[in-house]
């Protein structure tokens, strides 16, 4: 909607719809090929500039835009491909320029079954371990770092990348985990992983995002191999059992933390 609003600065029709669509075959979309059954479809079409063809198969990449920046990173569309991806749906686009453009967002359609709906089971949460927290929303990272303190860690904490590097040039030897946000000035979360996994290979790293994991592809080689990622918005019991999986993970390098205090 935000896109559509862009596209036509000097007014214009902006529609939305939904209908149930049955599928008898597998039909490639614009970002995925979904499979045959019944889905519900989300449209949202616009009467603005439209696309130009060489642009729309790069419309969901990460901060890829065509605007100036006051209008924002270019991760927008980029959240909504990886959200809809999660819940296992597609997205097709049709645009041309001067003709506007129509984007159909496919969800797979469920039946309720009436059986009891269960949560995550909750390792234990709480630890002695020392975390770096990682955020650029000073009252996220505040909360952050209460609700760990909180079930017993001792932490500290960075507002961007390049500030926890900092930390970690002093501190390394006693940081046993890095909770991090990945989209932030300076230095984003999956730079600073690369650069924990250069230099500090022992200390894995944790992402907590508001940005779905599928909104940043190829991102393989950046991240220690099964890094943890939730998704933001995330109660404390998901995030305090993401991070005792994350403390578990096998360690890479020198797994001793005395030995860098030490050096």
């Amino acid at each position: 909607l935000v896109n559509a609003r862009d596209a036509m600065p000097s007014g214009g029709q902006l529609s939305v719809s939904t209908r149930v669509e049955h599928l008898q075959f597998r039909r490639q979309l614009t970002t995925d090929l979904v499979g045959p059954g019944s889905y519900c479809v989300v449209a949202v079409a616009d009467t603005g500039i439209g696309i130009p063809a060489e642009h729309i198969g790069r419309i969901f990449t990460p901060y890829f835009t065509t605007k100036g920046p006051e209008f924002g990173t270019g991760l927008g569309l980029a959240s909504v491909y990886g959200l809809v991806g999660e819940c296992g749906g597609a997205i097709d686009v049709h645009s041309a320029v001067g003709e506007g453009c129509r984007m159909e967002v496919y969800l797979p359609h469920f039946q309720r079954s009436g059986g009891p709906v269960t949560g995550p089971v909750l390792l234990e949460s709480g630890g002695t371990e020392t975390i770096l927290v990682v955020e650029d929303h000073e009252v996220l990272r505040a909360v952050t770092v209460r609700m760990l303190e909180q079930q017993g860690y001792t932490v500290f904490h960075a507002a961007n990348g390049q500030e926890a590097i900092y930390v970690l040039e002093a501190r390394a030897g006693q940081i046993q985990a890095i909770i991090s946000d990945v989209v932030m000035p300076v230095m984003d979360g999956y730079d600073l992983a690369s650069e924990v996994q250069r230099r500090w290979p022992y200390i894995p790293v944790m992402f907590v995002s508001a940005y779905s994991e599928r909104a940043f592809p190829n991102q393989e080689g950046r991240i220690a191999q099964g890094a943890v990622f939730v998704a933001k918005p995330c109660s404390p019991p998901v995030v305090l059992e993401a991070l005792r999986r994350t403390l578990s993970l096998p360690r890479q390098g020198r797994s001793d933390p005395s030995v860098v205090r030490g050096a």
